[in-house]
């Protein structure tokens, strides 16, 4: 599956998942992939601040998630925050890089669903 990116990844706004490739067109099952989705994403926003290891959990439930998003910039910032060497400015960097691209996400989301 392929996100198509309208704008660059530092102020991305729009983008799109062909749910077709998952759902053979059956609107009710889009509907409850996408609430899947949102929810999922709403657990990795909700993990962040829960410390790492409940981080990485919720990272690794929501490995489907991620697949059907398709953004490699947005599993790269899950990568890089997963990572408990990582400096703490760029931590916080990350994290609002991360809570940016959720809400994005899930903004489209509800914009999908009817």
């Amino acid at each position: 599956m392929e996100l198509n990116q309208t704008q660059s990844n530092s102020s991305r706004q729009s983008f799109s998942i062909d749910f077709d490739l998952y759902t053979d067109g059956d609107d009710e099952f889009k509907q409850e992939l996408i609430s899947l989705i949102i929810s999922n994403i709403e657990e990795l926003l909700w993990s962040l601040e829960q410390g790492l290891a409940v981080f990485k959990k919720v990272c690794h439930k929501i490995k489907s998630t991620t697949a059907i998003i398709g953004d490699s910039d947005f599993d790269e910032l899950i990568h890089c925050l997963s990572n408990e060497h990582i400096d703490q400015d760029e931590k916080c960097s990350k994290t609002n890089m991360l809570i940016m691209q959720c809400n994005t996400i899930i903004k489209y989301l509800d914009g999908e669903s009817h």
